[in-house]
């Protein structure tokens, strides 16, 4: 299928039907969505797991059952699938996102500008891409005299780069289609983590937000509502699960109910648990730490950016984990909170979704994050 077409259908889809978020990774599936009249009408919140080996690091090794699985729940989800098409998220580890920092041109010129740092900052060709940018606005928590004196130069602009390559977004689009699933478009995983927990006067702070999923975990940092880096942590649920079953030597079973009801409890069983998982989390929190680094030396020599965070937002289905939110911020010196998955639905004017918990909810933060894009 051409290019051409497949925009085409995603044209079609956007216009005809109402939008869903779905959320894939290598072992799961989500998807959400909302109606917004007079408050929220109706909602839907539906998952699958997906066989080990279909899909490997964001890349899909096995088209022919990545077909087969979401066919098969495009079928039982029959009614919702045939009435809505589907924000998709794209594999945040298969995407480049960059700070550019180019010279302040005319609006009409920067697409070309662009273009350029796009062949000097990134290792593939232009036209093996799909990429979008973002000016991102200076904050105002420095003072005039700071952007002045040693700053970032005020005759530069500040650009995030998101690019993606096209054989990762053209293999979604292709086997997505070909399941039956109707698409409006694709985006970044951070991009629809933010615009779910963030929202109201926290919207413009600077945090980083972490997304902790099956097999891995998603950091995004974000400052003055924009997102300004994503990097990708080969760590989640899955491996917690198997620290806990190496180090105890105990089944998966067990391993997945210790990891859901202990935790990092240090009292609970002797302290067993807790050991066997603080290796890894220690790991997650020095990544963190890394991240935090990078961005306050980043936001230093580019005046007008807040350098001190306000704190770190927990999501994915893992952030329920009992006691990481107070282990990270020991470890961080930040506060630590679990995020609010309902937050940009309450931005459109809606309450608290009444079906699904807060706590299940977490692992549907991209997913409802997808559903909202306007």
């Amino acid at each position: 299928m051409s290019i051409s077409d497949t925009a085409y259908r995603w044209i079609e889809s956007f216009l005809r039907f109402p939008s869903a978020g779905l959320d894939i990774s290598d072992e799961r599936a989500k998807i959400a969505s909302f109606s917004f009249r007079n408050g929220i009408r109706g909602d839907f919140f539906s998952a699958i797991d997906i066989p080990r080996g279909i899909i490997e690091q964001g890349e899909i090794k096995n088209e022919e059952e990545f077909v087969r699985v979401f066919q098969e729940w495009a079928g039982r989800e029959k009614k919702f699938f045939r009435s809505h098409a589907c924000v998709v998220a794209l594999p945040e580890e298969k995407g480049f996102v960059r700070l550019l920092d180019i010279p302040k041109i005319k609006a009409e010129e920067v697409g070309s500008a662009i273009r350029w740092q796009v062949e000097t900052n990134i290792p593939l060709k232009p036209e093996e891409l799909y990429y979008d940018y973002q000016v991102i606005e200076r904050g105002v928590s420095a003072s005039p005299e700071t952007t002045s004196q040693g700053g970032h130069p005020a005759d530069h602009l500040e650009v995030m780069l998101i690019a993606y390559p096209r054989v990762i977004v053209d293999s979604y689009t292709k086997n997505l289609l070909a399941a039956g699933i109707r698409l409006a478009a694709l985006e970044c995983e951070s991009q629809a983590v933010a615009r779910a927990l963030l929202s109201g006067p926290t919207a413009s702070a600077t945090q980083i937000l972490i997304d902790m999923g099956r097999t891995r975990t998603g950091l995004a940092v974000v400052a003055g509502g924009a997102l300004i880096f994503t990097t990708t942590i080969p760590v989640g649920g899955a491996t917690l699960e198997e620290m806990i079953a190496k180090e105890l030597n105990v089944e998966a079973k067990e391993a997945a109910r210790l990891k859901k009801e202990v935790g990092l409890d240090r009292a609970a069983m002797g302290g067993s648990v807790f050991s066997s998982l603080v290796p890894t989390i220690a790991a997650l929190a020095s990544e963190i730490r890394q991240a935090m680094e990078f961005y306050q030396n980043w936001a230093g020599s580019h005046g007008g950016m807040a350098t001190s965070f306000s704190s770190v937002v927990l999501s994915g289905g893992d952030a329920n984990l009992l006691g990481l939110d107070t282990y990270l911020a020991a470890t961080l010196r930040v506060p630590v909170v679990r995020g609010d998955p309902f937050a940009g639905i309450r931005a459109h004017g809606g309450a608290p979704i009444p079906s699904l918990m807060k706590n299940e909810a977490l692992g549907y933060t991209t997913a409802i994050g997808l559903a909202l894009r306007e």
